[in-house]
């Protein structure tokens, strides 16, 4: 059964603040934190920030822990949100090594089977939605110490 999980942030309910304009919302999660702290597992879901209704996404920042410790690593991740889960990226494979890995629009860009989604940013959301890391495909061994940390930078206001 796939878990639902949120950020520090998204538990403790830290709704963005933000006039028109540009800024930026921090989430941090950790892996202890997981079922039991056994780490993730298939289908299990991070909500890493709230997205304000009437902004765009223009830039993310995603620094994840290793989260499959297995020599043959097959964790894969699926960022996105409500209406599509692999909206930025789909099947990436992040996670896999001892070493943070640090993924952002070009980078993801730019790496081999990175999971990048040409032409998905900026997106501009008309309705208040969250971004949302998803596990597509389970870890062979689960990690559960490090924690994912980053940022998401919207663009937006009210009467835009």
């Amino acid at each position: 059964m796939a878990n639902s999980y949120y950020s520090t942030q998204e538990a403790a309910g830290i709704a963005a603040v933000y006039g028109p304009g540009a800024f930026i919302e921090t989430f941090s999660f950790a892996l202890a934190d997981t079922q039991g702290g056994a780490g993730f597992a298939l289908g299990d879901t991070l909500e890493l920030v709230q997205i304000p209704a009437n902004c765009a996404l223009i830039d993310f920042h995603l620094d994840c822990p290793q989260l499959d410790s297995n020599g043959a690593p097959t964790v894969t991740l699926d960022l996105g949100d409500a209406g599509n889960a692999q909206r930025y990226l789909a099947a990436a494979q992040l996670g896999r090594s001892a070493s943070n890995t640090l993924i952002t629009p070009v980078s993801a860009a730019a790496a081999a089977n990175g999971g990048w989604r040409q032409g998905a940013l900026p997106y501009r959301y008309s309705a208040a939605d969250n971004l949302v890391l998803k596990i597509h495909s389970a870890p062979a061994t689960p990690a559960a110490a490090g924690t994912i940390t980053g940022y998401a930078l919207f663009w937006g206001g009210q009467n835009q």
